[in-house]
């Protein structure tokens, strides 16, 4: 392998970046030594680019106008604080006022050390381009000009002094090797990434990538076979866009490194193991790896699923069942205990719960299982019913609610408005109340086209709503 260099020089710095070349001699390196100004600089090295030369080394107006104007990669030769004392040491020999010229994007040292150790002022020239720089040594008090080889030049030009400001030969040879060293790492970088999206795209498991804010960086082509998605849809969009049953803002807050869960996703069950990546100990992104739940294909093929039992038709009938669930320490745990005590049965003794984390874990959970009873809400019954043959709903809560007439209803969601917002905006509210209770209706009444809706917002498939909505219990009260 023959890695290839640019160098940028002017006047004696090309001068001693051709002597370190030289000293370093290296045997696998292409070094290509470019002669140029800020002037002239972007066309010759937009010609090196077309050559197929990544690497630049430059320093002082080179480097800064390359960093500046071009997207490439630079060890910059640094000029530092003794390559200043020597040029203003000659500088003195040949005159009283010096003055350096600097590239007005350059960065330089700090000059009033050096103005107080000599006990005179240096003044200090920057400018943008060649035209510039001659007009301003040519209006300048001083009377000798320290700086690169076309500032010399400039200086011979308006009939001054000057002295060269140049790094020394090991600070450029320094540079050199810096820049081989790194023309190496990105080529074993580069096999590397090469053998590693090999990995990825050639996986049957489906691999997300996303950062610390949950935007998708990676989707492989088994991700996309998968769900169904384009990598080019997903790529810089936010997890919880496609995948918002995939939490990866609240698997990043927590202190697990790995979690496994069963999610549906795309209408397919998925077996989601996530993982935490880490860079020197800081947590940089979510490895996501989406495994189609097999098991639970074959045990469908295989077996007549009963996912409760025949047997189960009222509250009393739950007495010694294990029932799995969602919403622990919110309104389905505190309205299940309210029902079960209704009907004389204690849900810390009468019962066995397994509370979950989301519904879809629950269907999971049932698909490997030859009965099973679950509290779910809506649409995922309905999801469930797609996935488990023999399915039957036993108890609809809000009808055993409204049975205990007690004056109260069965609600699990609802809209929320501050009084003081509702007292100082009553035409606002009403409008929004009567679009709220002719939107309910609609939805009743055109399940199909509103599931649509639904659909187009990324909420669920439309067939799934579809069948859902009319056990929803859409009202606006």
């Amino acid at each position: 392998m023959e890695y290839k260099l640019c160098f940028l020089g002017y006047g004696k710095l090309t001068e001693i970046g051709r002597e370190a070349i030289q000293r370093l001699n290296f045997t696998d390196t292409e070094i290509k030594v470019i002669e140029c100004t800020v002037d002239d600089m972007s066309e010759q090295v937009n010609a090196a680019i077309a050559e197929g030369y990544e690497i630049f080394i430059g320093g002082s107006a080179n480097a800064a106008e390359f960093v500046r104007t071009i997207n490439r990669n630079l060890i910059k030769i640094p000029t530092l604080y003794p390559d200043y004392v020597h040029a203003i040491r000659k500088a003195l020999q040949l005159g009283s006022h010096p003055a350096v010229a600097v590239y007005r994007h350059s960065k330089m040292i700090d000059l009033s050390e050096l103005s107080e150790l000599i006990g005179r002022e240096i003044e200090t020239i920057r400018y943008e381009d060649g035209h510039e720089l001659l007009h301003m040594i040519q209006k300048s008090h001083a009377d000798v000009i320290i700086g690169a080889s076309h500032a010399n030049q400039a200086a011979l030009n308006a009939g001054k002094q000057s002295v060269l400001l140049y790094p020394g030969v090991d600070a450029v040879m320094s540079a050199i090797e810096q820049a081989r060293n790194f023309a190496v790492d990105l080529y074993n970088d580069r096999r590397t990434n090469a053998v590693l999206r090999s990995i990825v795209n050639n996986s049957t498991f489906g691999l997300i990538v996303s950062d610390t804010d949950n935007r998708i960086i990676m989707f492989n082509s088994a991700a996309q076979q998968l769900t169904g998605i384009s990598s080019r849809e997903v790529r810089g969009q936010n997890m919880s866009v496609y995948f918002p049953n995939l939490n990866t803002d609240r698997f990043l807050q927590s202190r697990e490194d790995r979690r496994d869960e069963y999610h549906l996703i795309s209408d397919s069950m998925f077996r989601c193991s996530q993982s935490k990546i880490l860079a020197n100990g800081e947590t940089v992104g979510v490895l996501t790896i989406l495994n189609h739940d097999t098991r639970s294909r074959r045990h469908n093929e295989a077996l007549t699923r009963k996912a409760l039992p025949p047997v189960l038709k009222t509250f009393e009938d739950l007495k010694g069942k294990t029932i799995y669930a969602t919403g622990k320490g919110s309104t389905p745990e505190y309205a299940l205990t309210y029902l079960l005590a209704q009907h004389g049965l204690d849900i810390s003794t009468d019962v066995t719960m397994e509370w979950k984390s989301e519904p879809t874990e629950v269907v999971a959970l049932m698909t490997n299982m030859d009965s099973a009873v679950a509290m779910l809400p809506q649409p995922f019954v309905t999801v469930a019913g797609t996935k488990l043959e023999g399915l039957r709903t036993a108890l609809d809560l809000t009808a055993e609610w409204n049975g205990l007439e007690n004056g109260s209803a069965f609600i699990t969601a609802g809209l929320v408005v501050r009084s003081a917002f509702a007292d100082e905006n009553p035409e606002a509210m009403k409008v929004f109340l009567d679009e709220y209770s002719a939107s309910a209706e609609y939805v009743n009444a055109n399940p199909a086209e509103a599931a649509a809706m639904v659909e187009k917002l990324d909420i669920v498939k439309a067939a799934i709503a579809e069948k859902a909505i009319p056990y929803c219990n859409i009202v606006c009260i």
